[in-house]
Order: C-alpha cells, then sequence, then structure tokens
C-alpha cells in the first residue's frame, strides 16, 4: 500500500513538472504586449464591466453624490437622530471616515500615502468632483491617463485600484442603507470599470517594465 501511494506520488509530480515546463514555453513564445494583457485581464476584478454606462446613470450617482455632501440621506438623518452618529458633523465626514476605516482594515499597506485626515478628505473631494466634471471624452481619458502615471511614481500598485472601487461599492451600500439598490450598484460598477480599463493596464506596463527580469 505504501509502495503504491508513494508511486502515485512520483507520477503526480511528474505530471505537474511536465505541465509546468509547458506553461513556460508558452510564457516565453508571447510577446511582451500579449503578457501585459494577460496581466491585465487576470488584475480585473469580478465586478468589472465593459457594459456603457448611461447619462442618466451618471446623473443618478452625481445627485446621490451631492444629497450625501449636503446631509440629505435618510439612513443617515435616521442614525443622526437614534444618537448613533453623535461624533459626525457631516454625512460627508460619516462617508470619509467609513471609506478609509474599511480600506485600512482589508489593506492597510495603503496607509502611508495618506498620511493625515486632510489628505483623506482631498482624496474624496477630489475623486468625485474628477469622475463628475470631466466624465465625457479625449480630455478626461487623457486626464486620467496622467493621473494614472503620477500614481505609479507614488507606488501605487494595479491591484490596489480594484479595492478602491470595492471598498467605495461597500461604503455607499453602508451610507445609503434601504436606498442602495441593484441599479446603483450597477451604475457604480459601470462608472468605475472606466476608470479600471486606463488606469490598471497602466499601472501593469510600469510594474513589468520596472521587473522585467522576473517576469
Amino acid at each position: 500500500m505504501g509502495n503504491q501511494l508513494t508511486n502515485r506520488k512520483i507520477d503526480i509530480e511528474i505530471k505537474c513538472s511536465s505541465n509546468s515546463s509547458k506553461s513556460n514555453k508558452l510564457t516565453f513564445l508571447q510577446s511582451k504586449d500579449e503578457r501585459i494583457n494577460i496581466i491585465v485581464n487576470i488584475m480585473m476584478p469580478l465586478y468589472y464591466t465593459t457594459e456603457p454606462i448611461t447619462k442618466d446613470e451618471i446623473n443618478e450617482l452625481e445627485a446621490i453624490w451631492i444629497n450625501i455632501k449636503n446631509n440629505n440621506i435618510v439612513n443617515y438623518s435616521e442614525l443622526k437622530k437614534s444618537g448613533k452618529l453623535i461624533h459626525f458633523n457631516s454625512c460627508l465626514e460619516w462617508f470619509q471616515q467609513l471609506f478609509f476605516d474599511r480600506l485600512y482594515d482589508i489593506h492597510s499597506i495603503c496607509k502611508p500615502l495618506f498620511k493625515s485626515s486632510d489628505r483623506e478628505i482631498n482624496f474624496i473631494e477630489a475623486f468625485f468632483s474628477f469622475i463628475f466634471t470631466a466624465l465625457d471624452g479625449q480630455i478626461f481619458y487623457d486626464k486620467l491617463q496622467s493621473l494614472a502615471e503620477s500614481h505609479c511614481k507614488r507606488g501605487v500598485k494595479a491591484c490596489e485600484y480594484s479595492l478602491i472601487g470595492d471598498v467605495m461599492i461597500w461604503t455607499f451600500r453602508k451610507v445609503l442603507g434601504d436606498e442602495f439598490n441593484y441599479n446603483i450598484y450597477n451604475s457604480w460598477v459601470k462608472l468605475f470599470s472606466i476608470l479600471l480599463s486606463v488606469m490598471i493596464p497602466i499601472s501593469v506596463k510600469n510594474e513589468y517594465i520596472n521587473n522585467d527580469s522576473q517576469l
């Protein structure tokens, strides 16, 4: 019985080694651009979509964001009245706290990128200001490309962009409460997927070039 198990183990190891060799040959035969595209596809989150977002969907998301800034969210008002949010002066402040607490909880290594609460506030406000004022035409994509390149210099990795989108969806769900629905979720996924479609390829290419000897 022991010899049978040993022989079976050796057989499995030989097959795995054979498959690994084939994989290495395929990788060797692929061009650099093909390898980068493969990595980009792997890096895209499960929620990523190529489905285009409509103007109405953008307007709805922008209206929600304006309501958050104006404390005009039912869930926030109810929790505020109940005394559960006494430490927050506004819905925006609550949104920010939820977002960064969640982000640091699942990816604490990114905390040095923000350093202070002022930088956290600036990130949230600049993020939404950018996507709702520039989401149209080539200028938007040019700015997005420039933003991705500057983030590469700061050490932001491709995998971190997906986390931001995931945490942002989670934060909207927490803040909106019962008002959060599939349409809002789907609109946000479409919107953030646009950002990912530009920023992740640039980030992957940058990481590939800087670590070419390891890939």
